[in-house]
């Protein structure tokens, strides 16, 4: 297949590099002619993803664009979709958007923005789940799910052309779900952070993290969500990878901060963690819909209100006890 990935960051790099070593054609938009000069001259994106050579791929700026290509894949920040997006005429089977997050604004997913800038009829599907850059890049094995309604016949060619001896691809039709499972798992990750940094024991972060399971399903759930989509991998498997890799800001973030650093002045200094940016507007979210998050209460309490971790901690152990 062709496939044409709008976004030369780290995530739409290393997309390519899988793509390209599965035997596809893949073409790569860059955001100007400095990145791309800088990319084709380096063999490599230095800046996002250093160490992976990018061999074989065509690397274009947005004037450059064909009009034609089997497969779209979007790799770009959703704030800057209508921008990157919104006057491009390209004849695809289909548009896969690679990014995650939320628009508390309109209460829309990643792909639900991508479809109102489209034009209407679109096949727009997500793929989603536990899988860093860096390992995808180096072709380490991985599972994802590819999520949405398109045809049968369309999604199987999809699955298949994606899926390959280091990459499982799944299929789901709740995109809506895959990409709330995205969104929510980064602010538990700060709480699982906040577990090492306390330095607490496998035990807390575990229970933790299965209660933090549990409180996003709740919430993602009345968000539009299915109950079974958080129990796989775009939900539990996505929060158990944010939650334990090295490589996590989110995660990172809550250590430090239970360290005794301020997460304001962390971000403040490049610490880019979506869970800080988000547990406001989730727990806010949380509330409206009138479901518990008492997770979501003492991470936001943490982040903002400066509350001491480990007496947030205590305040989580010492809830009101109750049936599981």
């Amino acid at each position: 297949m062709k496939f044409l990935i709008i976004g030369a960051g780290a995530w739409g790099c290393a997309v390519a590099a899988h793509l390209k070593r599965c035997g596809h054609a893949v073409t790569v938009v860059c955001h100007n002619d400095e990145a791309k000069k800088k990319i084709l001259s380096d063999g490599e994106n230095k800046t996002r993803l250093p160490g992976i050579k990018l061999e074989g791929i065509e690397f274009i700026t947005p004037v450059e664009i064909q009009s034609e290509t089997d497969v779209v894949m979007v790799a770009l920040p959703s704030h800057v979709f209508k921008e990157a997006i919104g006057s491009m005429k390209i004849k695809t089977k289909a548009w896969i958007g690679l990014a995650k997050g939320f628009i508390f604004e309109t209460l829309s997913t990643p792909c639900e923005l991508l479809e109102k800038i489209l034009p209407r009829g679109s096949k727009v599907l997500c793929l989603n789940g536990p899988a860093h850059a860096s390992e995808v890049a180096q072709g380490l094995p991985c599972a994802m799910v590819l999520c949405g309604r398109a045809p049968h016949g369309l999604m199987q060619d999809l699955q298949e052309a994606i899926s390959s001896p280091t990459m499982r691809i799944y299929t789901s039709r709740d995109r809506r779900g895959a990409e709330l499972g995205g969104a929510l798992k980064n602010s538990f990750a700060v709480a699982a952070g906040v577990c090492d940094g306390l330095q607490i024991g496998d035990n807390a972060k575990a229970g933790l993290l299965t209660r933090a399971l549990s409180e996003m399903a709740r919430l993602g759930v009345r968000l539009g969500g299915k109950l079974e989509t958080f129990f796989g991998l775009t939900g539990v498997g996505d929060l158990m990878a944010t939650s334990y890799g090295e490589w996590s800001r989110n995660r990172q973030l809550g250590e430090r901060v239970a360290k005794g650093e301020h997460a304001d002045l962390l971000v403040a200094r490049g610490l880019t963690a979506e869970g800080y940016r988000a547990s406001k507007g989730l727990l806010q979210l949380a509330h409206k819909k009138r479901v518990q998050a008492p997770i979501l209460e003492q991470v936001v309490a943490v982040l903002y209100g400066r509350k001491d971790p480990r007496e947030a901690m205590m305040t989580l152990m010492g809830r009101k006890l109750k049936k599981e």
